[in-house]
């Protein structure tokens, strides 16, 4: 029976930080230890919404949990919602918790033990200190170090590290410096991102005053080209536009949205796919906590939460509520697919779809391999983004909207 189950990932999203950065747009703020506990309180309520489901029709291949800074939690909150989870991960391959220097301690790595937690994404962003205060962030590179060793020392074995590149001030030698600071630590995975600049960020109105110092165009290309050499040169392989991992170590969850596969998301905010439907959820704090708060359920509400047996009963309850049609399926499949290195199969598309890869998108494939950013494995029937349409690859996934 198991053996039918539907594989899927796992998000859980903790929207608190130290500090919020300059640049970041994420759903994400401060809050204080209360807000803390209540939110991981509603947390654990939308979790039991539907553990009953999960258990019945799905098994959880991949858990992130992710922010924010989930590490800005105290290990017993963190641990609370590890045994909210009890039941629902006898089948997780992989289990990953996102952190920032500075916010973990070894209280936090036994919490992460006992969850079960095998992989621990910390984001570094650059190993120079100046850089890392034009960015807002909360640590320095030595903190840095001192939390990846710790981890070391804890036996974590599956460790990716984040580094940006376009950072305000930044230089090309700045750069290679920090990536060669980092590939000497071996960590098992690198992502490696270009600085966006999003609105409603203050580095946005810095850019639009003209105050915001960041690289232009070709340097950014320099910075990415480099990034995929050097990195390359010491065993790290690209196998998805930013992100790098020594044979074994690619991020399986993320490989799920890649791949268009199905996962749950539970918290502020987050996004889910499943039985074909896309929705997500409330997306102010306060209101989700008032949402899944027990003591302000009223007993027939809770009683038809207890009841639902479905997912579609629980999405028609959700924000943004979408049931995708055939087309729409193909166009995710193919833009998230192209994002990776080994690009889309054509078996997998028919297999998938019931029509030829060909037959759907014929006229812009040929296109694009006669402009050469596409290319084609005959033997195993993938098309991929060659080196030059990784650079536009934007432009060419967009192409694939039908």
């Amino acid at each position: 029976m198991n053996d039918m189950k539907k594989e899927i990932g796992l998000y859980i999203h903790i929207p608190f930080c130290v500090r919020k950065c300059l640049y970041c747009d994420f759903l994400s703020d401060t809050a204080d230890d209360k807000v803390k506990k209540d939110y991981v309180n509603a947390l654990i309520e939308e979790i039991s919404q539907w553990k009953e489901i999960i258990k019945e029709k799905y098994k959880i291949k991949t858990i992130f949990i992710g922010g924010g800074t989930p590490t800005c939690l105290s290990p017993d909150l963190l641990m609370h919602i590890g045994d909210a989870l009890s039941g629902m991960t006898d089948y997780v391959a992989e289990y990953t918790i996102e952190s920032n220097p500075g916010t973990i301690t070894k209280k936090h790595i036994d919490a992460f033990k006992q969850m079960g937690i095998n992989r621990v994404s910390i984001g570094l962003q650059s190993a120079n200190d100046d850089e890392l205060r034009r960015l807002g962030r909360i640590h320095t590179y030595n903190e840095f170090l001192e939390c990846f060793e710790l981890l070391r020392s804890e036996g974590f074995n599956n460790i990716n590290i984040d580094i940006m590149s376009d950072i305000p001030g930044q230089t090309i030698e700045s750069y290679e410096n920090t990536l060669k600071k980092v590939i000497g630590l071996r960590p098992e995975h690198i992502s490696a991102y270009s600085l966006i600049v999003e609105p409603g960020t203050p580095f946005y109105d810095m850019e639009q005053s003209g105050k915001l110092d960041i690289a232009d165009e070709d340097t950014d290309r320099q910075m990415y080209h480099l990034t995929k050499d050097i990195l390359l040169r010491y065993g790290y392989k690209r196998y998805e536009i930013s992100n790098y991992s020594l044979t074994g170590f690619e991020c399986k969850h993320n490989l799920t949205y890649w791949k268009a596969d199905e996962y749950l998301g539970v918290g502020l905010g987050a996004a889910s796919y499943l039985d074909g439907m896309r929705f997500s959820n409330e997306m102010d704090l306060q209101r989700y906590i008032e949402m899944h708060n027990k003591k302000e359920m009223h007993n027939e509400k809770e009683s038809s939460i207890k009841s639902i047996t479905s997912v579609k009963e629980i999405a028609e309850k959700k924000e943004d509520v979408s049931i995708l049609t055939k087309e729409n399926m193909m166009e995710e499949f193919m833009f998230l697919g192209l994002r990776m290195c080994s690009g889309v199969s054509g078996k997998e598309f028919e297999a998938r779809f019931g029509v030829p890869l060909r037959s759907i998108y014929g006229d812009v494939i040929d296109r694009f391999l006669k402009n050469k950013l596409l290319a084609e494995d005959n033997n195993s029937g993938r098309i991929y983004l060659t080196e030059r349409g990784m650079d536009i690859s934007n432009y060419v996934m967009s192409e694939f909207m039908l």
